[in-house]
């Protein structure tokens, strides 16, 4: 006995080749689309991306009706910020008292506007953020370096803090 193996015949199906085609392109393009909102490594996307990358902080001061309180460099945290793809991640070396700073979210940054959503983070900082689970910055770019302001209780009055980040690589 020999098997003879017929090959379809789909002449007579009810589907032509264009909507196949369309419903195996849909996920390629939307991965294509998922891509670019997220942006690809490499060196171009710096424009897309301009927080990409590690930065260390630089310089803090605080600033209220004209007047600015620097931050001695001798008192200056050492901070750094990580932000990729999405995401950000930052540490601060404990400061006398020992108490742990550091942090994880997801950015957004649209125009001069920085959000940080704060995912996870230490008890200090939770404490000092109360209900509020975001960040929100004014931010500037200028040659590798930004600076970020924000309100900010300090010494029980409402400053404008001001950092300086250096970026690292």
């Amino acid at each position: 006995m020999q098997l003879i193996m017929k090959k379809p015949d789909f002449q007579n199906c009810c589907f032509t080749k264009q909507p196949l085609l369309i419903l195996i392109l849909i996920p390629f393009i939307m991965g294509c689309n998922q891509q670019a909102e997220v942006g690809v490594s490499g060196s171009d996307t710096d424009d897309a991306e301009p927080l990409r990358g590690v930065w260390e902080l630089t310089d803090h001061y605080w600033v209220k009706d004209g007047d600015t309180l620097l931050v001695a460099p001798d008192e200056l945290e050492v901070k750094h910020k990580i932000y990729l793809d999405g995401y950000v991640i930052w540490s601060e070396d404990p400061i006398t008292d020992s108490l742990e700073w550091h942090g994880y979210g997801t950015y957004r940054l649209q125009d001069h506007t920085l959000t940080e959503k704060v995912i996870s983070t230490s008890f200090p900082m939770q404490a000092e953020m109360g209900a509020s689970d975001e960040i929100i910055y004014q931010i500037d770019f200028r040659n590798g370096v930004i600076k970020q302001s924000t309100e900010r209780m300090h010494r029980g009055t409402i400053y404008l803090s001001v950092e300086e980040w250096k970026k690292l690589d």
